[in-house]
């Protein structure tokens, strides 16, 4: 079985929206980046709606890999 990282083990520990809310607001950006699906996943399974929201919006922002210019 894989473990969890650490951001996204606190967010899949917590036992209440204020613990979720927490726990995404104090992750490094680089934990909903490569653990995206299994964060989604924790936030859907627990009805985390606003939390889906703000990961949304947080990964909205990114750059979506590389680009060429015109």
């Amino acid at each position: 079985m894989n473990e969890l990282r650490d951001g996204a083990r606190q967010i899949a520990d917590a036992t209440d929206e204020r613990g979720r809310a927490a726990a995404l607001l104090d992750c490094p950006l680089s934990i909903p980046m490569t653990c995206e699906f299994t964060i989604r996943n924790r936030l859907m399974a627990a009805g985390f709606r606003a939390g889906l929201a703000y990961l949304d919006s947080e990964l909205a922002v990114l750059p979506h890999g590389c680009e060429e210019a015109p």
